[in-house]
């Protein structure tokens, strides 16, 4: 006979389950946000590469692009994440999507 094990989460086993899942801690202004790498978007029409992350806002997850050329997008997981940071930062997203600027790139070279 199976036994039912019943088990309570606490909020520190909570936070342990996000901190697991966002790798990373962004800010605007006085608000902090968790946010993680999700992967590539590729748009062939328009040559474009487009870095996707996942932002906690609340309960819920919203999606921000970084739009890079093609063959200009970042492969060191340590340097895009920077330049999300970075540009978060920095400046508000227009349609969830942002091209990072020269000045931004070399930056995190």
């Amino acid at each position: 006979m199976a036994q039912l094990v019943k088990q309570n989460f606490s909020g520190f086993d909570l936070s342990k389950l996000q901190a697991s899942l966002y790798d990373m801690k962004v800010a605007r202004g006085t608000e902090e946000y968790l946010a993680r790498f999700v992967g590539w978007e590729s748009r062939r029409e328009q040559s474009q590469e487009l870095g996707l992350f996942a932002l906690k806002v609340g309960q819920s997850e919203q999606i921000r692009k970084l739009v890079f050329e093609a063959g200009a997008k970042i492969e060191d997981p340590r340097r895009l994440k920077l330049l999300f940071t970075l540009v978060f930062s920095a400046r508000a997203f227009e349609n969830d999507e942002l091209v990072p600027t020269r000045e931004e790139l070399d930056m995190v070279k």
